[in-house]
């Protein structure tokens, strides 16, 4: 399957992938296998089952995951909730992590930090960013509901021609 928001990248004429793309090809391969790459500092990384990745202290990652390639590398992403208590979200983002992937939440920040896999914490990151701006589009369509009644009210009721400029 493709994905679409991703161009395909055409192989040079020798037919070699970057040393990312090759980066990515085994990390996926070792997420199929229940295998996953934790860093030992900065010039060495190390092989362990994904039932151990929470006690490996895998890669934070503050910011978005956007840009990121979709894999199967397993990080820890920061989320700042502004409309939902973390306990709440941690009881209600089970399904969509992976068997092995969980919440950890910090309820006086309203702040929670997630574990699980590129892929995943990609599109967990797309809910969380929906949920953060709906209530932004309810107060702006009750704005607008507003604004249309006292439109209403001025044009039928009162007679009020003020609205025609």
């Amino acid at each position: 399957m493709c994905d679409q928001s991703r161009p395909y990248r055409e192989p040079d004429e020798s037919g070699q992938i970057t040393n990312a793309e090759a980066l990515v090809a085994i990390q996926s391969v070792f997420a199929i296998n229940s295998l996953a790459l934790a860093p030992l500092d900065d010039h060495f990384i190390k092989l362990v089952p994904t039932a151990q990745v929470r006690s490996e202290a895998p890669e934070l990652v503050v910011g978005s995951l956007r840009d990121e390639p979709p894999s199967g590398k397993i990080v820890s992403k920061l989320f700042r909730l502004q409309y939902l208590d973390p306990a709440l979200f941690q009881s209600q983002m089970g399904p969509f992590l992976s068997g092995f992937g969980f919440v950890v939440p910090f309820q006086n920040s309203s702040t929670v930090v997630v574990t699980d896999t590129v892929s995943n914490l990609q599109r967990l990151e797309y809910l969380v960013k929906g949920i953060a701006v709906t209530p932004v589009r309810y107060a702006l369509l009750v704005f607008e509901l507003v604004t249309i009644a006292r439109f209403a009210v001025d044009m039928w009721v009162t007679g009020n021609r003020r609205w025609r400029k």
